[in-house]
């Protein structure tokens, strides 16, 4: 069973790089899951056009966030330069005449 997200409506396009990074769109609103991008770098700095110039490019986004880590009490603010999209699944493969999990394909191809 799947969640109905878009509560009805219909989607316009829908742009899925990986399993938990995707975007959509609902007639002129933009709607984006990234898993472990934090929820305002997602909403403000990345695109439904970001999505699709990663998946034809295949290029690597990064975004820089900043977050607060505490060590032994004492607070620092660091900031970290991650991969925010990349249109690399690592656990599927596709080929001409299959899709599927890349362990299947090791023992096929060697």
């Amino acid at each position: 069973m799947f969640k109905d997200e878009a509560c009805g409506k219909q989607i316009a396009e829908i742009i899925a790089l990986r399993p938990k990074l995707y975007s959509y769109k609902i007639a002129d609103k933009e709607h984006k899951k990234c898993q472990g991008i934090k929820k305002n770098i997602a909403e403000k700095k990345i695109s439904h056009e970001d999505n699709i110039r990663c998946l034809q490019t295949k290029v690597v986004q990064r975004r820089l966030m900043s977050k607060i880590q505490s060590d032994h009490h004492d607070l620092y603010t660091e900031e970290i330069n991650k991969m925010a999209l990349s249109a690399d699944d690592g656990k599927r493969v596709i080929l001409e005449e299959a899709i599927g999990h890349y362990s299947l394909f090791e023992k096929t191809i060697i």
